[in-house]
């Protein structure tokens, strides 16, 4: 299964024009693994006590309705306290290694994700993308025995004052990434290939160019308001490749059909291109 996800990966890398894409970008956290693992409540229980020791929430106080209001605005926890006053830049370090602490606890060398890394082609660099620290993700990628497998992470303190899935955050790691120079907008990005387990830093990436699949997530399709009715705004959409995950019924179909789309599309925008030259 991983060898063959990672074939349709490929495809989607060299669709809609001459120009294959270049490098494939990874989300971190329910892309790599699973959300339904341990590890996102684990973090979660870590943050809401983070808050009450660290940030004098009452212990009466359900941390959650505090914290949720304010992630839906700023879509990343720490800038979202930054914002509020309560937290300050030089307590960065302390906050990101107490909320995702103990993350070998929950993940552990996958064969099968491995082996899909493996199988995408090696002329290609590959890089992680995330709203968390950098120290942080490249611990997840160690526990996971991937780390071999990327170039480079651009997380938290690579983005400063911005994060996914705000246009600036993505424009800052285009600009660090090994593509050619290009310039307009949406160029860079046409050379970039996205997987990522949330609809809306898919879609903030397409906006760039960049083709996109979405790594299918349970949790993140739910709190987004999402549905299989919205795989077709995608370039494809893959099963979790990760050890123990079976990919849902319904997964394939749809993904078949974000690919006959996304062909579609490619060659309506082919024959428009053409006539206008």
């Amino acid at each position: 299964m991983a060898s063959a996800a990672a074939a349709e990966a490929a495809m989607v890398a060299k669709r809609g024009g001459a120009k294959a894409r270049k490098v494939f970008l990874f989300d971190l956290d329910g892309t790599l693994y699973p959300n339904e693992n341990g590890y996102r409540d684990h973090i979660l229980n870590n943050l809401w006590e983070y808050m009450h020791e660290h940030l004098g929430i009452p212990r009466s106080t359900p941390a959650e309705d505090v914290w949720r209001p304010l992630f839906n605005k700023y879509h990343q926890s720490f800038r979202a306290f930054k914002a509020q006053g309560w937290i300050e830049d030089s307590q960065s370090i302390h906050y990101w290694r107490y909320i995702r602490k103990d993350v070998n606890r929950f993940l552990s060398p996958d064969a099968e994700l491995d082996v899909f890394l493996s199988a995408l082609p090696k002329e290609c660099p590959k890089y992680i993308f995330t709203n968390a620290r950098e120290e942080q993700a490249m611990e997840a990628l160690v526990c996971l025995g991937v780390e071999r497998h990327f170039d480079g992470v651009y997380g938290s303190d690579h983005m400063g004052d911005y994060c996914k899935p705000e246009k600036e955050a993505f424009e800052k790691v285009l600009a660090a990434l090994p593509v050619s120079s290009l310039e307009g907008e949406g160029e860079k990005g046409r050379e970039v290939v996205l997987f990522e387990d949330s609809f809306k830093n898919l879609m903030a990436a397409k906006e760039l160019g960049m083709k996109t699949i979405l790594i299918y997530s349970k949790t993140t399709v739910k709190e987004e308001g999402r549905s299989e009715a919205d795989f077709h705004t995608v370039d494809a959409v893959l099963p979790r490749l990760t050890r123990g995950a079976s990919s849902r019924s319904g997964v394939a179909h749809h993904r078949s059909a974000a690919a006959r789309s996304s062909s579609s599309r490619s060659s309506s925008s082919s024959s428009s291109s053409s006539s206008k030259q």
